[in-house]
Parts: C-alpha cells; sequence; structure tokens
C-alpha cells in the first residue's frame, strides 16, 4: 500500500452498482424514466435522424406508421434531451405531437429494448407511445 492509499477506504470510490434515472418523459398523464445511457443513446440517435443518417430504419418506420415525415421532431427532443442531461432544465418532459412521434418510431427502431422490465422503463413508454402511431392489428384493412 502506498501513502496515497492509506487511511482510503476503497469503497467510497466505487461508483453505484444501479442506473440512476436522469430523464423523465410524461406522456398521458403517466412520467416514464430513462437512465444516463438511453438518455444519451436516445438523444444521439433522434439527432442522427433528424440529419437523415440511416435511410433505411427511417424509411422502414415510415413504412411501418404511414408518415414519411415522422423525423420533423426528432432534432427538438434530442435538444431537450441533451439539456436535461447537463442539467439546464429539470423535470419530466412532456410528450406529444411531433415529439411523440419521433421518440416513438426511433424507440421501436431500437434493437434489443425489449419488453419493458417495468412500468416507467424506455420500453414502456415505447408501448404506451404506440396507441397513436400503430394501428391495431383489427382495425387494419383486409
Amino acid at each position: 500500500m502506498t501513502r496515497l492509499d492509506r487511511g482510503r477506504s476503497h469503497d467510497a470510490v466505487r461508483s453505484p452498482t444501479y442506473a440512476a434515472v436522469v430523464v423523465a418523459f410524461e406522456f398521458r398523464e403517466y412520467v416514464y424514466e430513462l437512465t444516463e445511457n438511453q438518455a444519451i443513446f436516445l438523444a444521439e440517435t433522434l439527432r442522427n435522424y433528424a440529419k437523415g443518417k440511416c435511410p433505411a430504419a427511417i424509411k422502414e418506420a415510415a413504412d411501418l406508421g404511414g408518415n414519411e415525415h415522422w423525423i420533423e421532431g426528432a432534432l427538438a427532443v434530442s435538444d431537450f434531451i441533451e439539456e436535461l442531461l447537463v442539467g439546464n432544465l429539470s423535470g419530466p418532459l412532456p410528450l406529444e405531437g411531433k415529439a411523440a412521434e419521433a421518440t416513438f418510431w426511433t424507440l421501436w427502431l431500437m434493437r434489443g429494448l425489449g419488453r419493458p422490465s417495468v412500468s416507467t422503463d424506455a420500453a414502456a413508454l415505447r408501448d404506451a407511445l404506440a396507441v397513436l402511431f400503430i394501428e391495431p392489428a383489427s382495425s387494419r384493412p383486409a
């Protein structure tokens, strides 16, 4: 043990073993919480879609949802997420209109998001937003 190590508790410098919630979204009076990693990935992906990157994914969502302009709200949502991440804004970000649509399709296209593990996580937000943008199978024309 070096002189610098004496008297220090190694436990005091360990990072937490849980993922802290840092970004929250509000949709239909429910709050959905994302970890820092999820929020960063969502913001970066939204920004890439807004710039026209990943055209195949953009087209896939447009084909599924019938709206080729779904990315119109992507840049604004990305900017707001970044403001929340750096602490310039606080509280849940309300989702509606173009912001909700861009967020939904971006979450929908995320591979590996899976099923909700809790009723307020990113997958739960995706599923809640789906009621606005995915037509139920029973009402689709044959």
